[in-house]
Parts: structure tokens; C-alpha cells; sequence
């Protein structure tokens, strides 16, 4: 646009040509908008204008990612103007297309690659973004970098639900997928805790239980719930101990085999 001259005496003109910039600036914000112009002579609306800024301020900052995985390319949705250079406070809305398995950068109409973090300014970890989430981000011009500032609609990835510190996500079934549906089976739960369970056949001695998978740390409860069979002769029952992070041990008086039912709970 011309650095126009203010034309106060009533004696100066504008140019022809100073005139047509300033009509082809007011044109071109209206045709990017989406907005068709009147023919010259019959106008239907006088404020094309009004609704083209409209427009820009609601879609604008929409974009379509093409790039891979760590690596998020982004052009404009529509034909609004795409912006030349990042400045600070500029907000992108973006459907990824891949999930992150690592650190990231973003690239916004081709300004150039810069990194894609955490809100609190830490490199994204794997999973942060998953596949068709909707990710918006603000740029920050002191770190030269895109903070992703929608915690608020992601769903946690399993290590954040298992870690169990963020109150701002969502719990997705995959979080709970982590399971063995058997007669010796497990299930992990969000927080970490993984609940065992099992049969194994007694009689009248010490038999070890190995767990369907390791608890990471350690057991925090285990016992018999239940057998198929008793006896008059099951005067010492049934108990658990010697805990390790992958057995234990049912001790047992019977003096018939016997299957005892068995669970534990562990982290």
C-alpha cells in the first residue's frame, strides 16, 4: 500500500494511480476472504469489508499440516493471505496428521522450521501428539518457538496416564488396553497399579506362583480368594508370602489337591 499524502487544501488531487492501489487494497482483502466483489454499478452490500476482516479473524489461523512425523508443515485452509514472518502472540490451529515420537518443529507457510513444544517451553515427548488431534500453539518471539496451549482437548498418552499427574486430559481406551483376559491374567490401570490374578493346584505343600508379567516395582497385597475343593483336613488353610516382583509363594495344609484361586496387587 502507497504511503498516501494527506490531501487537506481543497486544491491537490490524488492520483490516478494512488486512487487504484488503495481500491485494489480494499478488493484483495475482500476476494482472499472468500467473498465474491459486485459488479460495478449494481452493489448489493456495503459491508463486504466488515465481513472479510470477520472472516480473517475466525479462520486465519487455520491450517493444513502435510509434513511427518516430528516434522508438522503447515499452509493456510481458504485463500486468506498466509503470513510472511512469525510474530509474537501469532496462534496456529492444526489437525496433525502423524503423532510425535520425539522433539518437533513446526513450519507455518513456509517461514521456516522452529521447535514445537510443551507449554511450559520443554521439547515435546513421544506421544504428545497424537494422529488427527486438533493442536493449537502460540509463538513466543523470546524463545523463537510454537508452546502448544490446547492441553485442554488432548487425551493422555499412556505414560501420562500411568504417571497420573496431569488433571487437564483425557483418559482414551487405548490407556486401559494393557490387559490379559485369562484364567492367569493381569489388567494395567492408569495409575500404575496392575492388578494379577490366577489358579494354581496345592497339596499339602509350599507351591510358587510366577505372575503373568513382572510388577515393575514390587507387590502391595496378595492372598487365596477361594479353592474348588475342602477337606476336614484343612485345619492349616491357605496363606501367600515370600513376595518377589515376579512370584510368590502359596503355602498350604490340605491334604487333597486342591486349585486355589489367587490374586495380587502391585505397581
Amino acid at each position: 500500500m502507497f504511503d498516501y499524502e494527506t490531501k487537506t487544501d481543497n486544491v491537490s488531487v490524488l492520483s490516478a494511480a494512488s486512487f487504484n492501489n488503495l481500491a485494489l487494497e480494499l478488493e484483495n482483502a475482500v476476494l482472499k476472504s472468500g467473498i465474491s466483489l459486485d459488479t460495478i454499478g449494481t452493489p448489493t452490500s456495503q459491508e463486504m469489508l466488515a465481513q472479510a476482516i470477520t472472516r480473517a479473524a475466525q479462520g486465519s489461523q487455520s491450517y493444513q499440516d502435510s509434513g511427518t512425523a516430528n516434522s508438522y508443515v503447515l499452509t493456510a485452509i481458504g485463500g486468506f493471505k498466509q503470513p510472511t514472518v512469525y510474530t509474537d502472540g501469532m496462534v496456529i490451529l492444526f489437525q496433525a496428521g502423524t503423532s510425535n515420537t520425539g522433539a518437533s518443529t513446526v513450519n507455518v507457510a513456509s517461514i521456516g522450521a522452529i521447535g514445537l513444544v510443551d507449554k511450559d517451553g520443554t521439547a515435546l515427548s513421544s506421544g504428545a501428539v497424537s494422529e488427527n488431534e486438533y493442536i493449537s500453539a502460540k509463538y513466543d518471539s523470546g524463545s523463537n518457538k510454537f508452546e502448544i496451549t490446547n492441553t485442554g482437548s488432548s487425551f493422555a498418552s499412556d505414560a501420562e496416564s500411568n504417571a497420573g499427574l496431569l488433571s487437564n486430559v483425557a483418559l482414551v481406551p487405548s490407556n486401559f488396553a494393557q490387559q490379559s483376559k485369562t484364567a492367569n491374567g493381569y489388567q494395567k490401570l492408569p495409575s500404575g497399579i496392575i492388578i494379577q490374578w490366577g489358579q494354581v493346584t496345592t497339596y499339602n505343600s509350599d507351591t510358587t506362583v510366577t505372575f503373568p508379567i513382572a510388577f515393575p516395582t514390587g507387590v502391595l497385597q496378595a492372598g487365596n480368594i477361594g479353592k474348588t475343593v475342602f477337606d476336614v483336613a484343612d485345619a492349616n488353610g491357605l496363606f501367600t508370602d515370600n513376595y518377589t516382583t515376579t512370584t510368590m509363594r502359596i503355602g498350604s495344609g490340605t491334604t487333597t489337591s486342591t486349585t486355589s484361586r489367587w490374586i495380587a496387587i502391585g505397581h
